[in-house]
């Protein structure tokens, strides 16, 4: 068997898909779900333009060393992420803002190397996060939330002390969240 040119008539990529510029992301145009990993690795892209219809990927999602990234709007219809979430490597990227439909993953988070990245804003819509999550070593924020009294999260990298978190039933984060590379992890 060999992976099809495109997705098939259901909106489902069979297998994983290594994206590697302008030509290969066309062939995910219409794409709902991809039963597989997804890898954005080591492209010349200055965005993701062309992925907006992948709500859910089965497996993994590894945006990694691409140094002329500057937005991940292309995946504003990205709801689900099954297994980890990478955006490591990525020295442009200065905000997360394309995850904005974002609400689960299912595995571990990790945000790091990005030297453009002033905050995690863009992923406030997260409300699953089934391992651990991994973040910047540099200052960083983001604030999930704020739907009620009850259901309202900050990630502050450069004010939390440490072994301090806050987190609400809004947000279930299993596993062990880790504010610094360089602090001991920080278990919830």
């Amino acid at each position: 068997d060999t992976d099809p040119v495109t997705c098939d008539d259901e909106g489902y990529w069979r297998g994983d898909f290594t994206v590697t510029g302008d030509a290969s992301i066309a062939a995910l145009a219409g794409c709902r779900y991809i039963q597989g990993s997804l890898v954005i690795m080591g492209t010349p892209l200055e965005d993701l333009a062309g992925l907006e219809s992948i709500a859910t990927i089965a497996e993994a999602l590894q945006i990694a060393g691409n140094p002329n990234l500057v937005s991940l709007a292309g995946l504003s219809g990205l709801v689900e992420v099954e297994g980890d979430l990478q955006v490591l490597g990525n020295a442009a990227l200065p905000s997360l803002a394309g995850l904005s439909g974002l609400v689960a993953v299912g595995g571990s988070i990790s945000v790091g190397d990005n030297a453009a990245l002033a905050s995690l804003d863009g992923i406030e819509e997260l409300r699953f996060v089934d391992g651990s999550f991994g973040g910047q070593s540099s200052p960083c924020t983001i604030e999930i939330g704020e739907k009620d009294m009850n259901s309202y999260v900050v990630f502050n990298y450069d004010a939390t002390p440490p072994g301090t978190s806050w987190f609400s039933p809004a947000v279930v984060v299993l596993g062990t969240t880790t504010y610094d590379d360089n602090a001991p992890d920080q278990k919830l």
